[in-house]
């Protein structure tokens, strides 16, 4: 047996126990104390001295990176993509360069599957980034420094889009990504609608029979979730903004 193929086993056997819609519910009835019990009881840390609920979600991620580094051992590209933040220093640019290196790094290797969820999370990353900054009042200039490589949207047509009016953006994202938005989006909706569509190429690659594609399925659904709980314990609201 393969390790890629050992590996696709793993993966969709920890995939098997991923928190459901019922462990949500539970969850979002919890005390704050009985929360914290949650993380221990479910196995979503290795530790079970922490008290302190931003400190259990950090070592709930920690233990994810070191999971998916051990998977990648000699391959650091998923866990310097998918934990950038972690890595992340002061200096300007950082994380763009970062991500653009990774989207080329992909393409030379030859990681289609890779490439394919990239082309789609930095094409809409690119789209909302024009919004949030056109209503920020940010220049063009600042917009087009912040360009993320991918294949949906070309350097040529993220000038036209920069240069656009909001009406234009949300058709060329109709006609691009077939995803229903009209004007009156706000952008918080905006990016509501962009979640669960990214979230659905998400469950695309969980049916997918190789190794990556399971593993790039399984490293987000985990942050996710980590997303979802403290969304629920800081907002009191046990709403997906990912799964409906």
């Amino acid at each position: 047996m393969s390790s890629g193929t050992y590996l696709k086993g793993v993966l969709d056997a920890k995939i098997s126990k991923l928190l459901n819609e019922s462990d949500f519910s539970t969850f979002a009835a919890l005390k704050e104390q009985e929360q914290l019990n949650f993380f221990v009881n479910n196995e979503l840390v290795s530790t079970s001295i922490v008290t302190n609920f931003e400190a259990l979600c950090k070592h709930a991620l920690a233990d994810l990176r070191d999971e998916i580094n051990a998977y990648t051992e000699g391959n650091p590209i998923y866990v310097n993509y998918f934990f950038a933040r972690d890595l992340v220093k002061k200096e300007k640019g950082f994380l763009k360069d970062l991500y653009n290196k990774t989207y080329q790094k992909a393409v030379k290797s030859g990681d289609l599957t890779f490439v394919n969820y990239l082309d789609y999370a930095h094409g809409l990353l690119n789209i909302l980034m024009i919004i949030r900054g056109k209503n920020r009042g940010d220049t063009s200039e600042a917009l087009l420094s912040n360009y993320l490589e991918q294949s949906l949207v070309g350097k040529e047509q993220f000038v036209t889009l920069v240069n656009s009016d909001i009406s234009s953006i949300y058709n060329f994202i109709k006609a691009t990504f077939n995803i229903d938005v009209v004007e009156k989006d706000t952008p918080s909706n905006l990016e509501t609608k962009i979640d669960k569509f990214l979230f659905h190429k998400l469950e695309e690659l969980a049916t997918e029979s190789d190794y990556i594609p399971t593993l790039i399925y399984y490293v987000r659904m985990k942050q996710l979730q980590i997303e979802r709980l403290r969304n629920i314990r800081y907002t009191k609201r046990n709403i997906s903004p990912w799964m409906n």
